[in-house]
């Protein structure tokens, strides 16, 4: 007899079973020194090891964000300890998201820029950003939109390299400032896979619901590839990886029960 496994979630079962309940309790960052950190891990580098040079891992994130002042210069998420040690960040400058990827220095990034988003202050909003293989390859959908975005001024960068650094939510190295101020829920990282359309459509849901990222169903069959889950409580992570998060610096949640759902 044949081993083989079904997934009953291909063949007509309905994926709103697959939805979660929305907590009361966002992170609430401070704009001065809070932010979630993670130990160096490889399920947050992605350097694509015997594929060649200027060749990455694709990877890709989903975040709801709730900012207080849009005209603040702000870091989502982050890996890199200085100037010497860089893989990625992911910032906003006012309105502008920047996805830069590194080859070890500062001074050596791929840049891509997604200017003009047209958030507003208090907010909430989903943003998905799926990296490819090469350092400017980087889509970006804003509520389940796909974004218009441009190369921006870069410093000749090659591949990323896995190096020994933080893994950072709300915080970055090499620039002062850039803090995260506002609510945050419901990041979920991927590795070795750039998010599709329809892949953002399911876990968006039209922003009517929350879908949990460890079961595939429908056009969704990348679980096996979901590497950090951070719901809202307390840095755990519900990947089923063990990247359980610390609070930095007082970190705390929302009291006013203020959530995108």
């Amino acid at each position: 007899m044949s081993n083989i496994t079904i997934n009953p979630y291909r063949f007509g079962i309905d994926c709103n079973l697959n939805v979660i309940t929305c907590s009361s309790k966002a992170y609430s960052f401070d704009g001065v020194d809070d932010w979630l950190k993670k130990t160096d891990h490889v399920d947050f580098s992605f350097e694509a090891v015997n594929n060649g040079s200027d060749i990455n891992l694709a990877h890709s994130v989903c975040v709801y964000l709730n900012r207080t002042n849009v005209t603040l210069n702000e870091a989502i998420y982050s890996k890199g300890n200085g100037n010497n040690s860089m893989e990625y960040r992911v910032f906003f400058i006012n309105n502008d998201l920047y996805c830069d990827t590194y080859d070890t220095t500062l001074s050596h990034y791929n840049r891509r820029v997604f200017a003009n988003l047209n958030i507003s202050n208090g907010t909430w909003f989903h943003l998905s950003i799926a990296f490819g293989t090469a350092g400017s390859e980087v889509t970006v959908w804003l509520d389940g939109v796909s974004v218009t975005g441009a190369n921006g001024s870069g410093g000749g960068g090659g591949d990323m390299e896995d190096l020994n650094t933080l893994f950072r939510i709300g915080d970055m190295l090499g620039a002062s400032g850039y803090q995260y101020l506002g609510l945050l829920m419901q990041f979920m990282l991927w590795k070795d896979h750039k998010l599709t359309q329809d892949e953002v459509d399911y876990i968006y849901d039209s922003g009517t619901s929350l879908r949990n990222p460890t079961i595939d169903c429908g056009d969704y069959q990348i679980s096996n590839k979901l590497k950090l889950w951070i719901k809202q409580e307390d840095g755990v992570d519900h990947s089923g990886n063990g990247h359980d998060m610390t609070l930095k610096n007082g970190l705390s949640h929302d009291t006013t029960g203020n959530t995108p759902c």
